[in-house]
Order: structure tokens, then sequence, then C-alpha cells
């Protein structure tokens, strides 16, 4: 895997793919299901380590749905690194954590999960969109 120190990339792309992993963030803490599935390609795929995979909108659109009805979560991805990139396509690693909340508002909030992920972006109509993210679980309440 790439350290991503020589991946040159356009500024521009860098942006959007940080402003995609925002909405991605914040539409699914928001319990948007079908604005979080449009993130993906039509056909994108979520993995989880040890886990099953997601294919296509609908089941992704699930995934949302079922963590919304059992958690009140404030995702937080960060440090992305490009891997690789022409363009069209691009790899990149980040860092998330999941901070859990009470539904409440009272109580403590804490950090449930963190993990390191990696992306496949692809450009389709113009717009970047996920085309496959996997995780590993590096550590876990």
């Amino acid at each position: 895997m790439s350290d991503g120190e020589n991946v040159a990339i356009d500024p521009a792309d860098y942006v959007a793919i940080q402003q995609l992993l925002g909405r991605y963030c914040q539409l699914v803490d928001a319990g948007d299901a079908e604005g979080w599935a449009d993130l993906f390609l039509e056909d994108g795929e979520f993995v989880v380590e040890g886990g099953a995979t997601m294919r296509g909108r609908a089941q992704l659109a699930e995934i949302v749905r079922d963590v919304t009805a059992r958690e009140c979560i404030r995702h937080w991805i960060g440090a992305p690194v490009v891997t690789s990139a022409n363009g069209v396509r691009m790899t990149a690693r980040t860092y998330q954590l999941n901070l859990n909340l009470p539904r409440d508002g009272g109580g403590l909030a804490f950090i449930r999960r963190a993990t390191t992920a990696e992306w496949t972006f692809a450009k389709a109509d113009g717009a970047w969109r996920i085309a496959r993210r996997s995780t590993r679980v590096d550590a876990e309440v």
C-alpha cells in the first residue's frame, strides 16, 4: 500500500473528496439513509472487516436505518491520505472515530470505535462518488 507521499492530485479533487467525506458523516448521523446511499455509485460497496459486504444503494441505505435505530452517533473521518489518483478514480486511507451520544442529551458521550478505512472513489457525471469503502476496526468499546 502506498503512503500517498508522491501522489499527484488536483487540489480541487482533494477538496471535493473532503467535502464528500464530510457529507458522509453528517448524512449518516442525521439518519438520511437515501442521501447517504446516494454518495455511493449505484453499485457501490461497503465492506466491514470480518463481516458482510453491502452492495448497491438499497442495501447501503439499510445500514443507516439500522444504525440510527439503535444508536445516536457522530462520525468523524480525518487524516485522508490519497494513495492513488488518475483524475477519474482515486484511492485513499482515512481514520474514523465513532462517538456515541446519549439519546436524551444527558450522560456521557464516548468513543465507541476507532477504525482505519480504505476508500475507492470514482467520478460519475462530473461528481465524485464512493465506489468502495472497507474498514478495519482498530479499537472498540
